[in-house]
């Protein structure tokens, strides 16, 4: 779970937040409002991460973002770091040949990154989509026991029995 925290937008952070702002949250949008929320860059959230909410600027978010992951991942984040440094060095330099070796050296670290970063995002989708089974499951059976359910809803708010009397179902 923890490793979900890496989005595609750590890697496009190299290459400008604007660009992710108006990619992932429309025209006109403030690039942090998203992370103001909880909510990384191209919408995955944080849990756990210090980062998450709070009114902090946008480079105190990033800097404890990329301490946490650090302490989750050190070498996943040596290569985000690597990455990030490649994109200043590349934007730092008017030699063509150089942009062209910084190309050809982000473009391999840039593509594992992603591929990690899509299987995060499978794991999380797996997960998300196994609490969705487990509610619909438990909805259906309260479905089936929408009498048993009333009932005892109208005995907890008389008074008639307690809720810890009541024997524990999953609806």
């Amino acid at each position: 779970m923890k490793k979900i925290l890496f989005t595609l937008a750590t890697i496009i952070m190299v290459f400008g937040i604007s660009q992710v702002a108006s990619a992932n949250m429309g025209p006109g949008a403030k690039s942090g409002a998203m992370h103001d929320k909880g909510m990384e860059p191209g919408g995955m959230s944080s849990p756990g991460c210090p980062c998450a909410g709070g009114m902090e600027g946008r480079e105190m978010k990033r800097h404890k973002h990329m301490e946490w992951n650090e302490k989750i991942d050190p070498a996943r984040h040596e290569k985000i770091m690597k990455i990030h440094q490649l994109g200043r060095d590349y934007r730092d330099t008017d030699d063509p040949a150089k942009k062209k070796e910084i190309e050809d050296q982000l473009g391999p670290l840039v593509d594992e990154e992603l591929k990690v970063e899509q299987q995060d995002a499978n794991k999380h989708l797996d997960k998300m989509q196994k609490r969705i089974d487990e509610r619909r499951k438990v909805l259906k059976e309260r479905d089936e026991h929408w009498k048993e359910v009333v009932d005892h809803q109208v005995k907890r708010i008389t008074g008639e029995e307690e809720y810890l009397d009541y024997p524990m179902k999953p609806w």
